[in-house]
Formats: structure tokens, C-alpha cells, sequence
């Protein structure tokens, strides 16, 4: 047990013990106040045969209770008082979040994720495995998700980032050694990487709610229905052995959380909302990645044509 919480404890203690004896001291007193109230009645009484003097009553004056003053607050005033607190406490509403109670439960749950398992195992990987061997992990798992990024390109009609992707692919897989090593890279060629909820969005699909998928993390209707589209392009989720995937999952999160781990331990230590936070961070992130879809889209489809 931590010494602030060994202090807390006794404490607690310390004002159960002070509670008994404030009661046990008031009962006593309640004991010897008839006594006490017999003895004076006697001292005060008349002596035989002397006349008793009347005794005479005197009104108390009534007491006035006030009744609090209800303020009634115009629409106005109670707009001005709620942006002044979102502005202390740091919330950012959002017209996008409907499903907010349940998105912060959600949010909850994950974090404890976090904090407990994903955290721990991500300061325990940073430890064990250098930098270069963490980005060799990261180039091996981005060659894993090429045929998802080739797919998409295909659907979104973009054949500079479709050709790009491909040959990455191929380079990779053969030269980089199963995509340790980012050979294309250093070739020259890159590509975007991109996936079905960017699709659905060049082709018009709204957003729609913002949501928080369990263990997962922040999303929205549109994604999480082109997370579970994207699932069918990835090739190892065609493996016989269903350890393959979540091993590969697994790594993925762990991976994710390293490269992330300064952001996302700085807003869960310093944001006075991290639910809030993250949730705009995200619709940012996702706008930007959408816009900068269709800008490399629109050229690829420029050059093609000239």
C-alpha cells in the first residue's frame, strides 16, 4: 500500500474514532441534563409560605421564513453561462456526437484497456525491441496492408496511387525481404495508403455519428463500415490458422501505441477532456486525409488523361 494511501486510511480512522467520542460525550450530557434541570428548579423554588409570584408569559415573536428567490435566466444568459464553462472545463460539443453517453462509456472501458494491458506491453516492446527493429516492424505491417491500399485505389479510380501501391508490393515483398526493409522508398516510389471509409467518402458517402468502437477507438458510421469492408482485402484474414489475424492485430495495436505513445499519454495527462480531445483530433485527421484523397485522386486522373 502507497504511503498516500496509508495516510488517507488513517485519516479515516482517525475521524471514525473522533465520531464515537462526540456521540458517547452527547449522551452522557443528555443523561445528566434532568438531573441537573431537578437541582436548579429546587434552588429557585419559594421558600414555605412565601407567596409564589405569578408567573407571567411573554409572546415570542413569530419567526419569518423568506422564501428563496427564484431567478428565471433567458435563453441568452443560460447560452453565455454554458460556453463560459465548456470554455474552463476545455468540452468541445459537437452536433456530430448523438451518441456521446454511450461513446464516453465506451471511451471509459477502452481507456481502462489501455492503462491496464496495451499501455504496459507498449513500454515493455519500446524497451526490448531498438528503434530500427521497431520501424522494421512497422515496414512489415504496412506491406501487409498494401493489397487493402491497392483495392481502394482501384475503387476510388486513382491509377497513380494504384500502380505505385502495386509495385511497392512486389518490391518489397521480394528485395525488402518480406517488407523489413522499405526498398521502394528509397527507390522513389510512394504511395498513399488508404482504405474503404475514404472510398465511400470520395463517392459522396456522409460521415455520418461519430462513434467509439470497442478496444478499437474513435470512428464514425462511415468508417466503421468500411473497417469491416476492408477486413475482406486483407490477406491474412484468409489464413486456416485464426491465430494468424490476431497475432497480426495484436502487433498492429502494440505498434500503433508506440508510434503514438508521447501524443496520446500528453492528452490523457494534461486535456481536461480527453474524450473531447480525441474526438475532435480524430474528425480532423479523417477531413484531412479525405481532402487529400480526392486533391491526389483528381491528379492522378489529370496525368493519366495528358
Amino acid at each position: 500500500m502507497s504511503f498516500g494511501k496509508s495516510r488517507r486510511y488513517v485519516g479515516y480512522v482517525a475521524s471514525l474514532a473522533l465520531l464515537i467520542t462526540a456521540t458517547i460525550g452527547y449522551a452522557e450530557a443528555a443523561e445528566k441534563q434532568p438531573a441537573a434541570k431537578a437541582d436548579t428548579a429546587a434552588a429557585l423554588a419559594p421558600a414555605a409560605g412565601t407567596p409564589a409570584k405569578a408567573k407571567v408569559e411573554t409572546a415570542k415573536p413569530a419567526k419569518v421564513v423568506k422564501k428563496a428567490k427564484v431567478v428565471k435566466k433567458t435563453p441568452e444568459q443560460q447560452a453565455a453561462e454554458d460556453a463560459a464553462f465548456d470554455d474552463a472545463t476545455g468540452y468541445i460539443p459537437n452536433d456530430n456526437d448523438p451518441w456521446e453517453p454511450l461513446n464516453r462509456v465506451i471511451f471509459g472501458f477502452n481507456r481502462t484497456v489501455d492503462t491496464c494491458l496495451l499501455r504496459p506491453v507498449t513500454v515493455a516492446y519500446r524497451f526490448l525491441i531498438p528503434a530500427k527493429g521497431r520501424e522494421a516492424v512497422s515496414n512489415v505491417l504496412n506491406n501487409l496492408y498494401s493489397p487493402v491500399t491497392f483495392a481502394n485505389s482501384i475503387l476510388q479510380v486513382d491509377p497513380q496511387n494504384t500502380f505505385a501501391t502495386f509495385w511497392r508490393f512486389i518490391i518489397n515483398t521480394t528485395f525488402g525481404m518480406g517488407g523489413i526493409f522499405d526498398v521502394a522508398s528509397e527507390a522513389g516510389l510512394k504511395n498513399r495508403t488508404t482504405d474503404l471509409g475514404q472510398t465511400f467518402a470520395i463517392w459522396g458517402a456522409d460521415e455520418g455519428p461519430y462513434f467509439v468502437i470497442p478496444v478499437m477507438g474513435p470512428s464514425n458510421v462511415r468508417d466503421t463500415f468500411g473497417t469491416i469492408g476492408d477486413i475482406f482485402f486483407f490477406p491474412p484474414n484468409y489464413s486456416q490458422e485464426w491465430a494468424v489475424p490476431l497475432a497480426i492485430g495484436a502487433v498492429s495495436a502494440v505498434n500503433a501505441r508506440s508510434n503514438n505513445m508521447d501524443l496520446i499519454d500528453d492528452v490523457y495527462r494534461t486535456s481536461l477532456d480527453p474524450y473531447a480531445t480525441f474526438r475532435s483530433g480524430y474528425m480532423q485527421k479523417r477531413a484531412a486525409d479525405i481532402k487529400r484523397a480526392k486533391a491526389a485522386r483528381a491528379q492522378s486522373q489529370l496525368k493519366a488523361i495528358h
